[in-house]
Order: C-alpha cells, then sequence, then structure tokens
C-alpha cells in the first residue's frame, strides 16, 4: 500500500485475508497495516476470509476488519460476495483512481482482477 501512494490520486482496495486462524492470530495487525497504509480519502473492500479447507474455526470474519478500519475514519465495506464488488466499484470509482487485490493463496484472485479491468475498461468506453 506504501508504494501505491505515489500512484492516482485514490486508492480502492480490495482485501481478501487468508484462512480464518491466521486472521484471527494476526487481527491487529493487518488492521494497522492497512489503517496505515490507506488514507481517509481511499476505500478499503473486503469479501469474506478465504477458506482453503480443513477444520478452521469460523469464529472471526472480514466485517471485524472493516468495522476497526471504519473506527480509524477510513471508508471501509464488507461486500461478502466477489460478484457484488465489481459493481460497487462501477457505481464509486473516479478518474485517476488506483484499484489494488490483495490476498493470499486464492487462485482465482487473479481471474477476478483481470474481470474487474475488463469492466471498468468497458465502464468507460
Amino acid at each position: 500500500l506504501d508504494a501505491i501512494k505515489q500512484v492516482g490520486k485514490r486508492k480502492i482496495a480490495i482485501f481478501q485475508p487468508h484462512g480464518y486462524g491466521p486472521t484471527k492470530m494476526m487481527f491487529d495487525e493487518l488492521v494497522q497495516s492497512l489503517i496505515h497504509g490507506l488514507s481517509t480519502d481511499d476505500i478499503l473492500i473486503m469479501p469474506e476470509i478465504y477458506f482453503a479447507g480443513g477444520t478452521a474455526e469460523k469464529t472471526i470474519s472480514s466485517k471485524q476488519i472493516v468495522y476497526a478500519v471504519e473506527d480509524a475514519g477510513i471508508e471501509a465495506k464488507f461486500i461478502s460476495r466477489r460478484a457484488d464488488i465489481i459493481p460497487y466499484i462501477q457505481r464509486n470509482m473516479q478518474r485517476g483512481d488506483v484499484i489494488i487485490i490483495m490476498g493470499a493463496r486464492d487462485d482465482t484472485l487473479s481471474h477476478f482482477a483481470e474481470t474487474i479491468m475488463h469492466k471498468v475498461n468497458t465502464a468507460r468506453l
């Protein structure tokens, strides 16, 4: 996020945490990292935590991170389904925005990024 501060006027950051256990363990660090890396002009969008299977206890949600980031004065949205994120971006994007997609171990994130790029470019035509 720090590297992106030099590009564009506003960031729309989409962050999908990986795993319920790691997200719970690193909750404070994730929140502080997002607060530090985003400004009050930026938007954070979070789908639900990526679940790769196993016996993880689902006692944490991306919602909790969103609430904590909102408490710091940064616009943050929990949008559980990825399909609903694209229309939100189309309605809220501004000229000069930089869209960032972050996450780990989810092989479908690159396809999601391509879909966003296509939909955003189509919307601007």
